[in-house]
């Protein structure tokens, strides 16, 4: 038995559990207590202290910050679309839909996880005839630009983050808000008139390319989520996260556009641990999603490249901090 029954803030374990390489006499007689996060002692009966910076020190300035999660937009390099199997590559291993969660570290080392979100991705190519030889453009990109009201599809991933969040226990993540902002995209042929992925009649032809028209904010005046308080307004230099300085080619060479970002405002005081991104990808084959699941799927995810703040891109297992 362990003592007190571990206080009902722990779980009692034999040394044959905690190791099961321990081959002792008393491997299945010795127990102690493994204390949920937060608890210490031999009963689990002490509450640890939170760590984090001084709210004394830090109560007349801002202590709060901000994280990002950023979804990319990607495209393939014409040179490249002369052989349609690299077309069919293209589509075939990127994603339509992005499942994820997200996972907070608090002051005591306790773990809370969102309930699954996702969003929707939009892929298109266009084939078109360059001096007898055909060539496609192609995007991959968060479905913005598959709708007028890019403001509409980005309060709705912005609302579905805030509202998981709000949704954990009560006091594991208090303050926390949710920002976003997303490019308005346009497609444009080498003379810069408008030519469109999805409509055969208006092709982008060469040296086509993809423009920002303007970038697009959630929650702004007007909105239900907006708050007029200096607490709740997105600093402009993090936006900029998102904001395109050039025009992306289809060349395949610019990886550092993102099509969607997130904002998490997260709880005082201090710097928080980088949010974790665990994240799953949907992707759609011919003869079905399941069938080439492991070999396109792992593929579209580690392409998507998802980023927290402060954390390397994303692989198949999700976002680690850096070192």
């Amino acid at each position: 038995m362990c003592p007190n029954d571990c206080s009902g803030h722990g779980v009692c374990r034999t040394l044959h559990e905690l190791d099961d390489t321990y081959s002792a006499w008393d491997a299945h007689a010795s127990q102690q207590c493994v204390c949920d996060g937060g608890f210490t002692g031999p009963d689990c009966s002490k509450r640890m202290c939170p760590v984090g910076a001084d709210p004394i020190e830090m109560a007349q300035v801002v202590d709060w910050s901000v994280q990002g999660i950023y979804f990319r937009t990607l495209t393939v390099a014409e040179s490249f679309t002369n052989d349609f199997n690299n077309v069919v590559e293209f589509v075939e291993d990127k994603p339509q839909v992005v499942y994820y969660t997200a996972t907070f570290e608090d002051e005591y080392g306790d773990s809370w996880t969102t309930s699954m979100n996702s969003v929707d991705y939009l892929t298109e190519c266009q084939t078109f005839d360059d001096a007898g030889v055909q060539r496609a453009n192609c995007i991959a990109t968060p479905d913005v630009s598959s709708t007028a009201d890019v403001h509409g599809f980005i309060q709705g991933v912005a609302d579905s983050l805030n509202t998981s969040l709000a949704h954990l226990p009560p006091g594991a993540f208090p303050g926390g808000f949710v920002w976003a902002a997303a490019p308005e995209l346009a497609h444009k042929e080498s003379d810069g008139s408008a030519c469109d992925l999805a409509d055969t009649a208006q092709q982008c032809g060469t040296d086509g390319y993809v423009e920002q028209t303007q970038l697009v904010t959630y929650p702004v005046d007007g909105d239900a989520a907006y708050v007029n308080s200096l607490d709740f307004r997105l600093d402009t230099n993090i936006v900029t996260a998102c904001d395109w300085d050039s025009t992306m080619d289809f060349d395949g060479a610019n990886t550092d556009k993102f099509g969607l970002c997130l904002f998490v405002k997260m709880p005082a005081p201090g710097v928080r641990q980088p949010l974790k991104v665990n994240f799953w990808c949907v992707c759609v084959w011919a003869d079905g999603w399941m069938a080439g699941y492991v070999r396109a799927c792992v593929r579209a995810c580690e392409r998507v490249h998802l980023l927290c703040a402060d954390v390397r891109p994303c692989g198949w297992r999700g976002c680690e901090p850096t070192t």
